[in-house]
């Protein structure tokens, strides 16, 4: 999951051998195409569609794929409508708008303020729905670099053999396991969806191997309690209750 540090409204003209030969206002989310026909997104749903059909202007008709729009605390969370297209035949075709191909995006109080100004009739992001467990962990599953989860919209797994190392103490497997356990018992587990200042948070991070070299950070410790991390600063799930030292 990503911060958008800027965005823009652009007009683009459509092709003159359309129905329609109109012009569409395209929003921009750090330069990079997040949805066309933006004043024309019903933004009072929860679950909106990321382009209007260039021939009749209707939202979706075309085939575009839905977007989630859930709350974060007083924050906003933009991802892919996993739930409904997991088992449609095209599910593995998608072609998700860019801004939102590999990560789910992140939008604070103050910016879907600055949209408001900008025009968008997007709601406070109070107004929105929590993620369900199911979607927490679908997200996990987009945001995870190298395909450690999988790829959507195959059932979750951990793809273990590309982790060699983790920062804490005890063994890589039994974070591993702990990790398992979270997305195997999701409906069982406590749900707590929190925006948590860094320095109030010790991060758990798996460590990537050849060809990668690289970190993933999926779990934090927070009030000697470990959570699910969708990104930097917050927690999504309890998962299980850790000794104090």
């Amino acid at each position: 999951m990503r911060k958008i540090t800027k965005f823009q409204i652009e007009l683009i003209e459509l092709n003159s051998s359309t129905i329609l030969g109109a012009s569409y206002h395209t929003l921009l989310a750090d330069d990079v195409q997040l949805i066309i026909g933006v004043y024309d997104v019903d933004w009072e749903q929860s679950d909106v569609y990321s382009e209007i059909c260039i021939c009749c202007g209707i939202p979706g008709c075309g085939g575009s794929e839905q977007l989630s729009l859930r709350r974060v605390s007083d924050n906003l969370i933009i991802f892919p409508c996993f739930e409904k297209y997991k088992n449609t035949f095209f599910s593995r075709s998608f072609t998700w708008s860019k801004a939102i191909a590999n990560e789910t995006i992140f939008l604070s109080k103050k910016q879907c303020i600055e949209l408001r100004r900008m025009g968008l009739k997007i709601l406070n992001p109070c107004k929105y729905p929590l993620p369900s467990k199911k979607e927490l962990i679908r997200i996990l599953q987009w945001d995870a670099p190298y395909n450690l989860l999988d790829k959507w919209p195959n059932p979750v797994s951990i793809c273990s053999e590309k982790i060699y190392a983790v920062s804490e103490k005890t063994a890589l497997s039994e974070w591993l396991e702990i990790l398992k356990y979270c997305i195997i018992n999701i409906e069982n587990i406590n749900l707590f969806c929190e925006y948590k200042k860094l320095e109030e948070l010790e991060e758990i991070v798996f460590y990537i191997g050849e060809p990668y070299w690289d970190e993933w950070i999926p779990l934090v410790r927070y009030s000697n309690k470990i959570y699910i991390s969708l990104m930097e600063n917050t927690i999504g799930i309890r998962i299980k209750e850790t000794k104090k030292k």
